[in-house]
């Protein structure tokens, strides 16, 4: 049944512990009061038994020294008008279900058309305040946050949270290796020394000098004789020609040979280098290896920063999936949301929330769970006190809803007492 259903009137006889119970919920909120055994669950449990099928029927449901059990509601809604809810109970355990409508109609399967009334029934708004933060959330999230699964997203965020500290912490180890190390513009490169180059320089060089040597040698040795000649003139003048021709033999070979006589050459870069190449050359392979080192270290950095980022962006989708999915959600209380592990309530946890503000946050999460049936019925209505319990009574009237709550209270009778909340 989708249409809303009130429930006008409430009679039962011979259920269980009761009698003849009778109450008007137009007037108001009920609240049925007793001492303990005088029977005030039973008329809570009626309803129950009423609308949830035979499952609901407690064994022990016709009372003592009776034939038969009678449960009715006097309802209406738009759709139906004004009908009647009865259910009779033998001695035997069968049930009569019927639903009567204004003009006498009725239907042939009346249970289907109370379907529905089970989360509205076993929910008592008083037990919301008292859960576990988690036992909460996940009352909200069933009932009013479709199409997500946030105990998921939470697992998924978290799993994305865990990825990126543990690159934040590889991160900063690797940066703190990287900013110790010299900087490619801070290093000043040094020209390396083709020692081969240099070699056959030094070679060659040394190789026309030492060619030089012989020639000055030849040329010493040559004056030698041109000075024995001179000498030896008067004394050998009867070989005067040969003597001269010899001379002019020898002066033109002098002459010959110191035209062709080489400059010295300057060997002292050529050995200062070839004296320093190594060491020079390690120096720059050294700078080589700082360098391509460095550039290293910055493509782990910039790898593990760009492995950071995905994470990062990993988990703002899940919070941005999450923040929509509650956007969406259709939790009846303003401020009132999940968190990954319970209830805040205007930014602070649920269970800070004062014992009134609890308690009506509580109604109307009870009147949203299942609003075709429009009653609440709270079974521990002792807890409260009487400041509580008028502003729980004033909240269900103000959602337009009927309620029954049930207190432990000494009666004159010792029997119950129905009054107007």
């Amino acid at each position: 049944m989708s249409d809303n259903v009130k429930i006008h009137r409430l009679s039962v006889s011979n259920f269980m512990a009761v009698e003849a119970v009778e109450i008007e919920f137009d007037k108001g909120v009920a609240i049925v009061s007793g001492p303990n055994g005088a029977g005030k669950s039973c008329v809570i449990n009626s309803l129950s038994t009423l609308f949830m099928g035979k499952k609901a029927t407690p064994s022990n449901a016709v009372k003592s020294g009776t034939k038969e059990a009678l449960i009715s509601a006097a309802c209406s809604s738009s759709e139906l008008g004004d009908f009647v809810v009865t259910k009779k109970i033998k001695e035997s355990g069968n049930e009569y279900l019927t639903i009567t409508t204004k003009i006498g109609a009725k239907y042939t399967s009346p249970q289907k058309l109370l379907d529905g009334f089970l989360d509205v029934l076993s929910f008592d708004p008083l037990a919301f305040s008292e859960m576990r933060p988690p036992q909460q959330r996940a009352l909200l999230i069933k009932h009013f946050v479709d199409g997500i699964d946030l105990d998921a997203l939470a697992e998924e965020r978290k799993s994305y949270y865990s990825e990126r500290t543990l690159l934040n912490k590889q991160m900063a180890t690797e940066r703190e290796r990287l900013n110790i190390m010299p900087k490619p513009e801070e290093v000043e490169e040094v020209e390396e020394v083709d020692i081969q180059e240099t070699l056959a320089s030094l070679e060659a060089k040394r190789k026309n000098n030492r060619y030089r040597e012989c020639q000055i040698q030849e040329m010493a040795s040559l004056q030698s004789d041109i000075n024995t000649f001179d000498k030896e003139r008067k004394r050998l003048e009867e070989e005067l020609k040969t003597l001269i021709e010899s001379r002019k033999e020898a002066t033109q070979s002098w002459l010959n040979v110191k035209s062709s006589l080489t400059e010295e050459e300057d060997v002292t870069d050529e050995e200062e280098k070839l004296s320093n190449a190594q060491a020079i050359n390690r120096k720059a392979a050294e700078i080589r290896g700082q360098i391509k080192a460095h550039m290293k270290q910055a493509e782990v950095v910039e790898k593990l920063e760009k492995q950071r980022d995905f994470w990062s962006t990993s988990i703002e989708g899940v919070d941005l999936r999450k923040e929509q999915a509650l956007k969406r959600s259709t939790i009846p209380v303003e401020g009132l949301t999940v968190t990954d592990d319970g209830v805040l309530y205007n930014g602070l946890p649920f269970e800070q929330e004062c014992e009134s503000g609890r308690i009506i946050i509580g109604v109307k999460i009870a009147a949203a769970i299942n609003p075709t049936l429009k009653l609440i019925r709270i079974e521990r209505g002792s807890a409260l006190d009487s400041s509580n319990l008028k502003k729980l009574s004033k909240e269900i009237k103000e959602l337009g809803f009927a309620g029954i709550i049930e207190v432990v209270k000494d009666t004159e009778s010792g029997g119950i007492e129905i009054t107007e909340g």
